[in-house]
């Protein structure tokens, strides 16, 4: 059975420029590459969409991913901030993506469609995807070693002439449309997904207009009307595994996925935890948290905790979706 895009069905509010939103639709890949019109090809283990010879070209790499990692290993476990990256700081629109275990089961995916610099896009994104993602739980620490992580760059964006002038397999597209109540509506997926699904123009087209909240007949007047912007992503993905084994190659902190990372504490010290992870994300550390993190490690359980809900807003009312 084919799965679902990394996002699921998302309404998304339109504004007059790209948001920050929860992420696009993602998909999963296959270890194989497909041959499309014009010399293009889909490179399903790399997740690269472009034309041939461009490969050598990418922006990404897997150091991108690793930031992710530490990043998040950062706020959960304690440990020294990551060092800055070595990587280029350049500006690109980008999506994180969490997932979870050997079905990798979708854990968390947000990003921005606005130009932003790598080092700090990855690092706010690697957060936000991981503890701000309101239809799931936050990332707690005992996850840690089951996660895979994705990073999504994307760009050439193009204004299509209609919602059939775009390639499947090496373009993403964003539509705009009216909704059945005449408000203004849009959704997103990436290149992979129409490829993933095995969907054509008129399939994926129909599919964002429901992710997008589009409750209505689809005619092909509702099709003309559609507003696309077309675009390509390079994506790599890294799992916990291959983490360790590229943190450990180079020598930087030889047992560092070794021994922090197992999920050795009970489930209530990781549920605190996270609240914790949360709000240092938040720039608001929750003292309450923090005494009862300590108070249940040193003393058993504490009278005074109350498990709470996980739907932390940052302190600037900044919203992900």
């Amino acid at each position: 059975m084919k799965r679902t895009g990394c996002c699921g069905v998302k309404k998304q509010k339109m504004s007059n420029s790209f948001p920050s939103c929860i992420a696009p639709d993602c998909g999963n890949s296959t270890n194989a590459s497909t041959k499309l019109n014009n010399g293009s090809a889909y490179d399903a283990k790399n997740n690269f969409h472009g034309k041939h010879g461009d490969e050598g070209n990418r922006v990404i790499t897997k150091d991108m991913v690793v930031f992710c990692f530490d990043v998040l290993h950062h706020f959960l476990h304690g440990n020294e901030p990551p060092k800055q990256p070595v990587f280029v700081n350049k500006e690109f629109p980008l999506f994180v993506t969490w997932e979870v275990g050997k079905e990798k089961r979708l854990r968390g995916c947000i990003g921005t469609f606005a130009s932003t610099n790598l080092h700090q896009g990855l690092r706010e994104y690697a957060l936000a995807s991981a503890f701000k993602d309101n239809r799931f739980e936050p990332i707690s620490t005992e996850e840690f070693c089951q996660l895979h992580c994705s990073v999504s760059l994307l760009m050439n964006f193009e204004v299509a002439d209609d919602y059939l002038d775009w390639e499947i397999g090496i373009h993403g597209i964003r539509i705009e449309f009216q909704s059945d109540r005449g408000g203004k509506r849009a959704a997103t997926y990436l290149p992979e997904v129409a490829v993933d699904q095995g969907w054509n123009h008129v399939q994926t087209i129909d599919s964002l207009l429901r992710k997008g909240g589009f409750k209505g007949h689809i005619s092909p007047e509702i099709r003309q009307s559609v507003y696309l912007v077309r675009f390509r992503s390079e994506k790599l993905t890294v799992s916990y595994s291959e983490y360790c084994e590229l943190k450990n190659s180079r020598q930087q902190e030889a047992d560092y996925c070794r021994k922090d990372d197992l999920p050795t504490t009970s489930k209530k010290t990781n549920r605190i935890k996270a609240t914790v992870a949360v709000a240092n994300y938040d720039g608001v550390v929750s003292r309450k948290a923090d005494a009862d993190l300590n108070k249940h490690q040193n003393y058993g359980k504490s009278k005074n905790y109350n498990e709470q809900t996980h739907n932390t807003r940052s302190s600037s009312g900044r919203r992900y979706e």
